[in-house]
């Protein structure tokens, strides 16, 4: 249970923060936040991650759901199974993200992305975020920490 609250947690957190920026915010219009850090401003991604596919809406919406209900499969059958607490909290991470995301791109036609790192680097200036995205970014790092190391143990065995 506490693995779909964490889902639940993260899904709701972002879509609050996605309603005041769309709400508040001008498209597009940059403002620093956060010691210089942080540069907050409403884009829509109307594309899969760094807007790639962004002239095939539909593929993009229908391929993020099917993978995220893949995900959500995967967690159900790992949920019923003892043990696994390190892969079941990130895949929680993953799936709280994603379902965020994907009700954007069914809804909206497009995901709100609300924030970008304030870098003297343009190209990762330019790359613009929201909670979901980083959620499903140190979800999946686990996923992959948590993979590796089942590895190791199956080659020393």
């Amino acid at each position: 249970m506490i693995y779909f609250l964490i889902s639940a947690a993260i899904f709701g957190l972002d879509f609050i923060v996605k309603k005041n920026v769309e709400d508040n915010l001008e498209y597009n219009k940059p403002e620093k936040k956060y010691n210089d850090k942080i540069i907050v401003r409403k884009v829509y991604n109307r594309g899969g991650a760094l807007n790639a596919l962004d002239k095939n809406q539909e593929f993009v919406a229908g391929f993020s759901a099917g993978l995220t209900c893949s995900i959500i499969m995967a967690q159900l059958f790992l949920i019923g199974k003892k043990g696994f607490h390190f892969l079941k909290f990130a895949l929680s991470l993953v799936i709280g993200g994603a379902c965020s995301n994907v009700l954007d791109r069914i809804k909206r036609k497009y995901v709100v992305d609300y924030f970008s790192f304030n870098t003297k680097v343009r190209k990762l200036k330019d790359i613009v975020f929201n909670i979901s995205d980083m959620f499903i970014f140190l979800g999946t790092a686990f996923v992959t920490i948590f993979m590796m190391f089942q590895g190791e143990k199956k080659t020393a065995s």
